[in-house]
């Protein structure tokens, strides 16, 4: 009886350990690549990169967006604010234009875009604000307390 059961167990361990190996793909599964947050600049020539947690977005009369580059303090941050109908192509910050822009540094001292475009490539929106925007920026500041900063080589691409 003994070498029946033995023989049963051999084989058992036999078949369980000779799988089969095939060469085919697994399966789709539907999933994606999730989409990662990006905004860079050079501010005043340095490099500059939102925090991953740090982008905000609202509507009220105007789309706002906003990045951070630290989700704690002390924290600068650039800002967007346009008009509801705004669309893909470039639009001009200052008086001649419809959209703002706003740099707040680490001391907490705001500073207007006075000159600069934002040239909008993509724009998706709903109703609590832009759930797509991608483009590029630039623009310069007013001057706060002897203080006036080059926003350049902005870019950003957010999905919510």
């Amino acid at each position: 009886m003994r070498s029946i059961v033995a023989i049963g167990i051999f084989f058992l361990c036999v078949t369980a350990c000779n799988k089969k190996k095939t060469n085919t793909p697994a399966s789709n599964t539907g999933t994606s690549i999730p989409h990662t947050n990006v905004m860079t600049l050079k501010l005043n020539g340095l490099a500059w990169q939102a925090h991953p947690e740090g982008y905000s977005i609202s509507k009220s009369t105007v789309f706002n967006f906003s990045g951070q580059n630290n989700p704690g303090s002390p924290f600068s941050s650039v800002a967007f604010a346009f008009p509801l109908t705004t669309t893909v192509g470039v639009n001009n910050f200052g008086s001649a234009g419809t959209v703002t822009g706003k740099f707040k540094d680490s001391l907490g001292l705001y500073f207007t875009a006075k000159s600069g475009t934002l040239n909008i490539t993509e724009l998706d929106t709903f109703s609590y604000g832009p759930k797509k925007l991608k483009g590029t920026f630039s623009f310069v500041t007013d001057t706060v307390g002897g203080k006036t900063y080059t926003v350049s080589s902005g870019f950003v691409d957010f999905k919510l």
